[in-house]
């Protein structure tokens, strides 16, 4: 038994006729059926189904992996350069002031006098809590990591917000690659 084998040209004389009869079969498959309901009752929609209850227990307590701690429990307090980190906290209060969980926290912060490492610490002791991690299995000892990506608004084009336009990666900009360190 011998197949017909028409040639693709033959069926479809040119390169258009063919285009523009596959448009129209695609055309076609996005056409929609009228519907036949004549009804003035919104059509009911079936309630979904309820999911299967999940076999994972929710966490009792959130953070599972911090436990409270005491300010005693934390090893080197009396070797702390407390006044180090103090500027930086007023300036990261410039922009928590006006949040309203922080407006007490960062109005105290402002009394604090920064040459008085008591002070100081009576502050953070006085409006932060500290807590003790732990892994899953209570081992206390582990690896914490913690990423810092920056959000910078700039544009390609110069304007008057952005009058100096980024083409692209800074020829300066350092990379560090730790993998060797913590791999």
């Amino acid at each position: 038994m011998k197949s017909l084998q028409l040639p693709l040209i033959n069926l479809f004389p040119s390169f258009r006729q063919y285009l523009l009869l596959l448009t129209a079969l695609w055309l076609a498959g996005c056409q929609s059926v009228p519907s036949t309901r004549q009804s003035s009752e919104p059509a009911k929609v079936p309630a979904p189904e309820k999911p299967a209850a999940t076999t994972v227990a929710p966490p009792t307590q959130p953070y599972a992996l911090l436990k409270h701690a005491s300010w005693a429990d934390v090893p080197g307090l009396a070797n702390e350069d407390w006044a180090a980190s103090w500027q930086a906290w007023l300036q990261s209060c410039q922009g928590l002031k006006n949040k309203t969980d922080w407006q007490a926290v960062c109005q105290a912060a402002l009394t604090v006098k920064p040459e008085d490492p008591a002070a100081i610490q009576a502050y953070w002791q006085q409006y932060f809590n500290v807590y003790q991690t732990q892994q899953v299995d209570g081992a206390q000892q582990g690896l914490i990591t913690g990423y810092y990506q920056p959000v910078l608004k700039g544009a390609r084009n110069a304007s008057v917000r952005y009058p100096v336009p980024l083409y692209k990666v800074p020829a300066d900009l350092i990379t560090v690659n730790l993998s060797t360190l913590f791999p």
